[in-house]
């Protein structure tokens, strides 16, 4: 979550098995492999700056899963824009699929966080 909301590349890529999936439903396409996951994300993120991002860790189905907001240019709170369910091997991220917001009230966590 750290490395996210830092937008520590290097961090996050540490954190991959070397053959982790992604895949957006309902959005097509599936990355495998640390490369193709890293380049979807250093794309996806690029216009963005460390602190546009907060993270809450939750769970989905007994699985980890973290919420990501995201704060407007010069906004004071952070809307919630996505979850990441997260499946671990090892201790490294073997699975990741992220949903939009459209199913975040599924999760006890807040559609809105404070800008701090």
């Amino acid at each position: 979550m750290a490395a996210h909301e830092a937008l520590d590349f290097d961090l996050l890529s540490s954190l991959l098995c070397d053959e982790v999936r992604f895949a957006m439903p309902p959005e097509p396409g599936v990355w495998v492999g640390r490369e193709s996951v890293m380049r979807c994300w250093m794309d996806g993120l690029a216009e963005f700056n460390p602190g546009d991002f907060r993270c809450v860790l939750t769970t989905a189905n007994r699985q980890p899963a973290v919420v990501v907001y995201r704060r407007e240019s010069g906004g004071s709170t952070y809307r919630a824009m996505a979850i990441d369910i997260l499946r671990l091997t090892d201790g490294l991220v073997a699975d990741a699929t992220t949903f939009g917001p459209d199913v975040i009230n599924w999760f006890d966590v807040p559609e809105v966080l404070p800008a701090t």
